[in-house]
């Protein structure tokens, strides 16, 4: 069953930002219309439980209030009386005009006083004219234009100075605000139709602008996909997609070099494989063919090409499992000294036929930890390489230097060295200098690959030094271990 296509960036991008304009403009309704009241109620409260408060703390402290409450009261719409319980007043002041609280005769300072009691010395209510109408002479007390008006009225019970008990009335008018809901309801419409048509334009642009770039890589990467390594990425007006341009034009460099190199390393192989196998049919047919030629020359010379073949076989194998790590290592303590003497001797065939020149340069015997078998193949390696390399003296030297708790392995020729810039490149499968392929004297031609898969999994230092004209220098560095007790 095939999964279901994903969306388009773009319209993702748009719906996002049609979905949050959306909320946005929601958001908008619910708090300036449907709770507009509340809010509105809310801060009235607030503020005049503020203000009860700093006046009952002026109260205690017995400081002069009156001064600051005529200051407050020219800037709110509050009204307040200072009274005791039984009606004396202490201070009246503020927008007492219209105000509930001025209405107010004793009975109802009185039951003030008395629900202030009740909640812990506070109590804060709503009133309307009903609420006082029913007494006679409370219409004269009230304008008439404060009859539709609602009153929130704070009764708190505050101390003197003295410690006298007094009353707090503080009242303010709660202006209905259906008017405003009703202005606001139309400006909201305008709005609503405003932003959204806004949200749609800058929604589109955005996403085009966000899609456009990746539309473009996607198209390139599918030219990549189908081997068009010399095509360029281009992610311009983000920084994210000029970092994931510039990532793609490097992986697409990276791919290119890979795939020059696996095309090279299969001409190359093809051509050793097929030297050895060509000497073998010809001088096996030679043998069966021609009377006299079943010699034990030719027949070495068919040995030799197939024990070629083998080593070739042998080490292409060894290097995938190096590269792959399948292939376990085993600690255990070596003579390095002897080690580097015993590979040496099986050059002793070359050395007598060709006129090598094989040294060693050691002092006393060191002592390492690893696994002989890799180590043996390390030294093998960069020992055929030197031969096969080495100047027309034909003198190659493997020099062992104790530094510290370090051994320094390196073994030089006397070639014509390698460019600078082409030093780092050495380490891969069938790299060569000259661009032209040289069938190795020894070995299979990728023993420098072979080293450096073995010594990077055991995270030995090494490396390779080289002047043009004077030869080149490889070498590794191993820690120094103390030998078994006799």
């Amino acid at each position: 069953m095939k999964n279901k296509p994903s969306a388009k960036i773009k319209w993702k991008v748009f719906l996002a930002m049609l979905g949050f304009s959306a909320i946005l403009l929601l958001l908008l309704w619910v708090l300036q219309i449907l709770f507009l009241d509340q809010f509105y109620q809310a801060i009235k409260s607030r503020t005049i439980r503020q203000m009860g408060d700093y006046i009952a703390e002026d109260l205690a402290a017995g400081e002069d209030y009156a001064t600051a409450l005529e200051e407050f009261s020219r800037r709110t719409d509050l009204a307040v009386r200072i009274l005791s319980r039984e009606g004396e007043e202490y201070y009246t002041g503020g927008a007492l005009h219209g105000s509930i609280i001025a209405a107010m005769d004793q009975a109802d300072i009185q039951r003030c006083y008395d629900l202030a009691k009740e909640n812990h010395g506070e109590a804060l209510e709503m009133y309307q004219k009903e609420d006082l109408l029913s007494r006679s002479g409370v219409s004269s007390r009230i304008p008439p234009r404060s009859f539709s008006v609602k009153h929130m009225v704070l009764a708190q019970i505050a101390h003197l100075s003295d410690g006298s008990e007094v009353l707090l009335l503080i009242s303010a008018p709660v202006t209905p605000v259906q008017s405003t809901v009703s202005t606001l309801q139309v400006q909201m419409v305008y709005i609503t139709v405003i932003m959204l048509a806004l949200s749609l334009s800058i929604s589109f642009v955005l996403a085009r602008k966000i899609a456009r770039p990746l539309v473009r890589m996607g198209e390139s990467a599918r030219q990549l996909a189908r081997g068009n390594y010399q095509i360029r990425f281009e992610g311009h007006g983000y920084l994210e997609s000029e970092q994931l341009s510039q990532t793609l034009n490097y992986a697409a460099g990276e791919l290119s070099k890979t795939d020059a190199l696996r095309r090279e390393l299969i001409a190359n192989i093809s051509h050793d494989l097929r030297t050895p196998l060509t000497m073998i049919i010809g001088y096996s047919e030679m043998m069966r063919d021609i009377p006299g030629e079943n010699s034990p020359e030719n027949i070495q010379t068919v040995i030799d090409e197939a024990r070629r073949l083998s080593s070739l076989v042998s080490d292409i194998m060894d290097l995938s499992k190096f590269e792959s790590g399948v292939q376990p290592a085993r600690e255990e303590k070596l003579n390095l000294t002897h080690l580097i003497r015993e590979i040496l001797t099986r050059y002793n065939k070359l050395v007598e036929q060709d006129g090598f020149h094989i040294q060693l340069e050691a002092g006393e015997d060191i002592w390492v930890t690893g696994d002989q078998t890799r180590l043996s193949q390390v030294i093998y390696n960069l020992v055929n390489n030197a031969v096969n390399y080495t100047g027309e003296d034909k003198l190659v030297t493997v020099r062992q230097t104790r530094q510290g708790s370090q051994v320094l392995v390196e073994v030089i020729d006397t070639g014509e060295g390698i460019p600078a810039d082409q030093l780092p490149l050495i380490w891969e499968r069938y790299y060569r200098v000259d661009k032209t392929h040289k069938r190795a004297a020894i070995g299979s031609g990728l023993g420098l690959s072979i080293v450096r898969s073995i010594l990077e999994q055991r995270g030995v230092e090494y490396g390779a030094k080289s002047e043009e004209g004077k030869g080149s220098t490889f070498y590794f560095l191993l820690p120094v271990t103390e030998p078994p007790a006799p």
